[in-house]
């Protein structure tokens, strides 16, 4: 997808007569046929030679319109089995539209139906963990009166966390954002979220449109896509897989001495995807997302904020960043390892385990600045099960208002961020170090507002927590 800049009131006031067409009205021609008409047709006349002779129909003639409304049933049904991108205008939306005075369309090949718009899809790019981008077919209409903005050649890129619908009308580029709810990239690719115009376009609508007021940002409805299931094809070029062979019996071997028994070589283990248990020094804690599915979690937060997006209107193009600091260290993409400062147990076999270090999460792009970080763990006594994780940090929400690049971020202390799941979990000794392996994070009621962008449900996995503390260390009394 072309990276593009989304255009601004005061260009589309530049390229306002690209954008405003004449009335949409068209003068449809019929082509149906009577039935019952006779076979006998007249020509065509012109006042320079009068009546033609009549003309008698062919069975080509009579045959036609058949054929027509065959060609036009069978191009109906392979456009309901293509693949496409599909626009539900929510009751909202369409209220919201409404007030503006302002309907959304479709133009072939996309198809409309109710409050459903459907646009075919001409090509994908997928990139597993990364931004999958896909080209569209047909265009956007908005309409007010008599005047519309059409947008073609659309393009839609989607993120682990947020999309952009982008299109072009008049030579300038136009663009909705879609904020991911779900994707799917283990297996056929699918992807839905609710989506909404930007402010920029909102006021470039306004203008072109020559609304009585800007459309709302609100939510409009859902895009949803998902791409159905292929067999692989071979490419082309390449030579065909030679057939497998039928098996045969083998023959009978001869008589021989036993062998020696030589030992077989030690295979090279494959290096694990995650750190291994023990991995953990003494002294240190481990901030695990590399084990997770990457959909909605920690592990997609991090990929999201340094995947490289379009940037907002208003925005740096800086690419995002993870940055460890104040004594943190990167293991991964999405793990860190922090130092323990303190550690204390308690007489009821709980534990109150005090970490130094934070992680910035930067993307100037869109506007996001978020840090935490300095994190107390508080694990229950045996018995019981919740653990609690509270944070120092800064934070702001994800939007795409106005503000969203220039706003600062809110500094938090002492937050209890994450809930812990100690199910199953105990303490373990090797004798020189305790351990406490893979310990389940998930989002908490106060972390919903402050840990990705708040655009996380509470309960969202979080990445897990392996602790190693020196045998010396303070023991229950």
């Amino acid at each position: 997808m072309t990276h593009t800049r989304l255009i601004s009131a005061a260009a589309v006031a530049a390229a306002g007569a690209a954008l405003a067409v004449a009335p949409t009205g068209a003068h449809a021609r019929s082509t149906a046929r009577d039935a019952a008409a006779t076979i006998v047709t007249p020509r065509a006349t012109t006042a320079a030679h009068g009546s033609a002779p009549p003309h008698r129909a062919t069975a080509h003639d009579l045959a036609a319109p058949r054929r027509a409304s065959a060609q036009a049933a069978l191009a109906a049904r392979r456009a309901s089995t293509t693949t496409a991108a599909t626009l539900r205008l929510s009751a909202s939306g369409v209220r919201s539209l409404k007030a503006a005075r302002v309907s959304l369309g479709a133009g072939a090949p996309a198809r409309a139906a109710g409050r459903t718009l459907r646009l075919p899809l001409r090509s994908s790019q997928l990139s597993r963990g990364a931004t999958a981008r896909f080209s569209l077919g047909g265009t956007l209409r908005f309409r007010s009166g008599r005047r519309t903005v059409t947008l073609k050649t659309l393009r839609l890129a989607i993120g682990p966390r947020s999309a952009r619908l982008t299109g072009r009308a008049g030579g300038t580029s136009l663009a909705l954002t879609l904020t991911v709810r779900s994707r799917t990239i283990d297996g056929p690719f699918g992807a839905s979220g609710r989506l909404a115009l930007t402010r920029a376009t909102a006021k470039a609508l306004a203008h072109a449109l020559r609304l009585p007021r800007v459309p709302r940002t609100t939510p409009l409805g859902t895009l949803s896509l998902q791409l159905p299931a292929t067999k692989p094809t071979p490419t082309p070029g390449a030579p065909a897989p030679a057939p497998t062979p039928a098996p045969t019996a083998p023959p009978t071997p001869a008589a021989t001495p036993a062998p020696s028994v030589t030992p077989a070589p030690t295979p090279t283990p494959t290096p694990p995807s995650c750190p291994a248990a023990d991995a953990t020094p003494a002294g240190s804690a481990d901030w695990l997302g590399c084990a997770l599915p990457g959909s909605g979690d920690l592990k997609s937060w991090t990929t999201y904020v340094q995947t490289d997006f379009p940037a907002i209107p208003g925005c740096p193009a800086t690419p995002g960043s993870v940055t460890p600091r104040d004594g943190a260290t990167a293991l991964g993409a999405a793990d860190t390892r922090f130092a323990v400062t303190s550690s204390t147990p308690h007489p009821d076999g709980s534990w109150t385990i005090v970490l130094s270090g934070k992680v910035e999460y930067s993307k100037p792009q869109h506007g996001i600045d978020e840090e935490i970080g300095d994190f107390t763990i508080e694990l229950p006594a045996p018995g019981w099960t919740a653990g609690v994780v509270t944070a120092d940090g800064f934070s702001k929400p994800m939007s795409t208002g106005d503000d969203v690049c220039s706003s600062a971020p809110v500094p938090y202390s002492a937050q209890p961020v994450l809930d812990l799941d100690l199910t199953g979990i105990a303490p373990r000794s090797d004798g020189a170090t305790i351990r406490w392996v893979g310990i389940p994070a998930h989002i908490s009621t106060a972390g919903h507002a402050l840990i990705g962008g708040g655009a996380e449900p509470v309960g969202a996995a979080w990445g897990s927590f392996t602790i190693a503390l020196p045998a010396t260390a303070p023991q229950r009394p």
